[in-house]
């Protein structure tokens, strides 16, 4: 509900626990020789220090806007300019109450899929789950392939996001063969997350790195193989 505080705590967090890791990091270079005690002291007063002016200045860190989380996507970033301006006209911004299934059809019937900006949403499928926050990307697949979505997404939290049609995204797509190349890939690595997140050695890597790893892959073309 309130973006801004959310972001602003969860910058702190992280830099309390950046510094904590950089004092045990130093204190052990200490104790094994690697440092001089006397700069090790120092090195060490000095991140104390640091600890203490986060925790007396609390600064108010900005929430970033939907339009600016939708224009740092890889695929929005490598469209022209003026078809960034085209694509912010046709994405819709919607809202989907906790619990509720994000719907990946507009009221009209049009299929597409969302950008969420704001929220948590549950992404259920192939017999696993994970959440997504801003940056998600959900019902690509779907709509890039023209079949039933293989992925059922929640609301974990109010959720906002941009809803953008299918129509607009062909045309958009046949403008820019960089967002079009750039979209397959999000939608290969989504696909790919859920068709091996079950399997052998990759069910005991965790999302994070089995995401790092299909991050790495590329999306070809049939009559490349």
């Amino acid at each position: 509900q309130h973006p801004a505080v959310a972001v602003t705590e969860l910058t702190r967090h992280t830099s309390r626990a950046i510094l904590n890791h950089e004092r045990a990091v130093i204190a052990n270079m200490k104790t094994v020789g690697v440092l001089p005690s006397r700069e090790a002291e120092s090195l060490i007063h000095f991140v104390e220090q640091r600890i203490q002016s986060l925790r007396r200045n609390v600064r108010h860190i900005s929430a970033p806007t939907p339009e600016d989380i939708l224009t740092t996507l890889a695929f929005v970033k490598s469209m022209p300019q003026a078809l960034q301006e085209d694509l912010l006209e046709h994405a819709r911004l919607t809202e989907t109450k906790a619990g509720d299934m994000l719907r990946t059809a507009s009221l009209d019937g049009d299929a597409g899929f969302h950008v969420v900006v704001n929220g948590i949403a549950r992404l259920e499928g192939q017999g696993s789950s994970m959440h997504r926050g801003p940056g998600t990307v959900v019902g690509l697949t779907h709509v890039l392939l023209g079949s039933q979505p293989y992925e059922k997404a929640v609301a974990e939290t109010d959720l906002h996001t941009f809803f953008i049609e299918q129509k607009a995204m062909t045309s958009l797509m046949a403008e820019c063969e960089e967002m079009a190349n750039n979209l397959w890939h999000v939608a290969g690595t989504q696909y790919t997350m859920w068709a091996l997140g079950n399997m052998p050695p990759f069910n005991s890597w965790g999302q994070e790195r089995l995401s790092r790893y299909i991050q790495r892959g590329v999306v070809v073309q049939i009559n490349e193989l």
